[in-house]
């Protein structure tokens, strides 16, 4: 009886130790790493140097537009969706593509929407193998 209790004193003394040596390496990692980052270079692309994108809504119209400009003639496209929230998701209304072999893309699309729904435009950019998924709300 008496081992029984040296040895739930022992396994407690052990993990205490253990929970309290973790906090402070927690905590060491985690201030060496806001040191590291300071100098940190962040990825970017390889294939894309720019990107647009914009939606508008004028009255009963909304309208698209993006551009794609690759760092080197390649293989493009752009998707671009509007996007309609219903029943508490963003589902697809309408999409357009244009796909090109060149050095720049442009593309735009417009369609009649409802007032009084909620829109949102995802555009998807592809170049080469990269690609980029970015969204935008229009504004008020």
């Amino acid at each position: 009886m008496k081992r029984i209790r040296i040895t739930k004193r022992l396994l407690g003394i052990v993990l205490a130790i253990l929970i309290l040596f973790s906090a402070f390496s927690v905590i060491a990692c985690e201030t060496v790493k806001a040191e590291d980052n300071e100098y940190e270079i962040m990825p970017c692309f390889t294939t894309i140097m720019s990107e647009t994108y914009d939606i508008q809504i004028n009255g009963l119209k909304a309208t698209l537009t993006a551009s794609l400009i690759p760092k080197y003639t390649t293989t493009l496209q752009i998707t671009l969706e509007l996007q309609k929230y219903t029943s508490g998701s963003w589902k697809t209304d309408k999409t357009w593509i244009a796909t090109a072999y060149d050095d720049y893309l442009i593309t735009d699309g417009s369609k009649l929407i409802n007032v009084f729904a909620d829109y949102r435009l995802k555009v998807t950019f592809k170049a080469d193998q990269e690609t980029s998924v970015r969204y935008r709300y229009p504004s008020d």
